[in-house]
């Protein structure tokens, strides 16, 4: 998977990599409910009114609805589940950072909405995210599937586009040992001072032995 990094250009264009539903392999006709498939706890909530614009914030998540993403007022549910489920089933060689879903329900018909008109945009910003970190789609049946698009990662922050709430996601990094670690020093190390001490010392006492010798 390439990841697109260090560039400075605007999350709009970031958006239109993603205007494509990002489900795989294709949009099931029964909108899943990802409460009951792995991400059961409400993180974060508010409701759109149709035509505007919203953001959600969860930790290091930052979730952007755009203005026009839906054509009905929606209650818009940023979900999460244990990251602990999704660790034995990771890809190999890579550690889960944050797992996420979207609930959407139209507050008129109160059905869920999976489909959006513009992409929903998040940014995920955290000192493990990295260069190599990848997006991953997660299946109602929890399965990862690779997302079909890269994220946009800058520095520790990734940012990546959603058309659509028919997936859940997982965010990982590369598993990277810490090897050759060394101790902190905060200082001269104390055994050095104490062995010059004793050193000055020694010699303080021959030097006053000798002056009082040659009194």
């Amino acid at each position: 998977m390439k990841t697109i990094k260090n560039r400075a250009f605007p999350i709009a264009l970031a958006s239109a990599a993603v205007t494509a539903l990002s489900v795989a392999p294709a949009f099931a006709s029964v909108v899943p409910d990802f409460t009951k498939l792995g991400f059961p706890h409400v993180v974060a909530s508010t409701t759109v009114q149709m035509g505007q614009a919203a953001t959600l914030q969860y930790g290091g998540l930052t979730v952007k609805i755009p203005q026009g993403a839906f054509a009905h007022t929606v209650k818009f549910e940023l979900l999460e589940g244990p990251l602990s489920n999704f660790m034995s089933n990771a890809p190999s060689g890579q550690t889960p950072l944050v797992d996420f879903a979207f609930k959407v329900v139209n507050e008129q018909t109160h059905q869920l909405v999976g489909k959006f008109n513009k992409p929903v945009v998040i940014a995920y910003t955290d000192q493990t995210v990295n260069a190599k970190s990848e997006y991953w789609d997660i299946t109602p049946t929890g399965k990862y599937m690779a997302n079909p698009f890269a994220p946009v990662i800058s520095g520790d922050t990734l940012k990546h586009g959603n058309a659509a709430a028919g997936v859940g996601w997982v965010i990982t990094s590369p598993v990277t040992p810490i090897t050759n670690t060394t101790q902190p020093v905060t200082g001269v190390p104390l055994a050095d001072w104490l062995a010059v001490g004793a050193v000055l010392i020694a010699g303080g006492g021959l030097l006053i032995a000798f002056k009082r010798k040659a009194s």
